[in-house]
């Protein structure tokens, strides 16, 4: 980004001009920058404060790759950095580093995978709302194995598609939150070669009201149990006690709906009830 005269042409979008910056005044090379946020985002960081954490906790394993002749950047000049940055230009990064996962070396990483959409802070401004990322990522390894930028967070049920297009997800289990609880998206899932989980909530209306209606039933609950598809944590920390049921059955052929969902082979629900001070609630998935 330097020119002729020793100078650092910075365009911000919005602008109709430049900001003049002199080289000498210049502490972190950008290839630093972006490699240090490329490498935060392959670690879920999705925040400027938890992109700055990450590189403070890898400082040792940055230095072996990177000068930092200037120590690590700030979380604020990070940000500066990056809203000169056409998202695009990271994605087509992001791309490559997706390429790589599909070949010999994406094979080696076989997880359960976790697609969630959530919104960048600080990348909102008068002019444009805040960014919002939807991320394929591995909780087990720490790796993000694909990862597309959206305008709005509606727009999160048109990216998950697009990002499955993207990413090798063979013999993987891909989970999604309710946003992506969807009948195209479940059919793209089972055609790559993969399973899914999928939350279940109102937005799928008749579904939802009948799975529910099942896992009240305490009969059913009792032959779940017997059958040996039911688990049971009690955990306690802060001063709170944490009991979690789980029950989960393949018996779904009276499911109304179960033809409409691709290789669908059960349902199950979550039930967490919570204690703390003398207060106890409740909440079922």
């Amino acid at each position: 980004m330097g020119d002729e005269d020793g100078r650092i042409k910075k365009k911000y979008e919005g602008d109709t001009g430049y900001t003049i910056r002199k080289e000498s005044k210049v502490k972190y090379k950008l290839p630093e920058v972006v490699t240090i946020v490329l490498l935060a985002m392959l670690a879920n960081a999705d925040e400027w404060k938890l992109i700055e954490d990450f590189a403070y906790a890898n400082e040792e394993f940055l230095r072996k790759h990177l000068e930092l002749a200037n120590g690590l950047p700030s979380r604020d000049t990070i940000q500066r950095v990056m809203s000169i940055i056409n998202p695009k230009e990271m994605q087509g990064i992001q791309k490559a580093w997706n390429e790589i996962m599909n070949n010999e070396e994406g094979e080696k990483l076989k997880k359960i995978l976790n697609i969630d959409g959530k919104t960048m802070r600080g990348t909102a401004s008068a002019k444009k709302k805040a960014l919002h990322i939807v991320s394929a990522y591995s909780h087990e390894d720490g790796v993000s194995f694909g990862q597309t930028v959206v305008d709005d967070k509606e727009n999160e049920i048109v990216a998950i598609p697009d990002l499955l297009d993207e990413i090798s997800i063979k013999d993987t289990v891909v989970t999604i939150d309710a946003m992506g609880c969807r009948t195209e998206i479940a059919k793209k899932i089972i055609d790559k070669e993969a399973d899914y989980v999928l939350a279940l909530k109102g937005n799928q209306g008749n579904l939802h009201k009948d799975v529910v209606d099942y896992f009240d039933d305490l009969e059913f609950r009792q032959k779940i149990k017997e059958s040996g598809n039911y688990h049971k944590t009690i955990e306690k920390a802060h001063g709170q006690i944490e009991t979690r049921e789980y029950y989960q059955t393949e018996d779904i052929d009276w499911l109304y709906d179960k033809k409409r969902w691709k290789s669908l082979k059960s349902i199950g629900m979550v039930e967490t009830a919570t204690e703390k001070d003398g207060v106890k609630t409740k909440e079922t998935r």
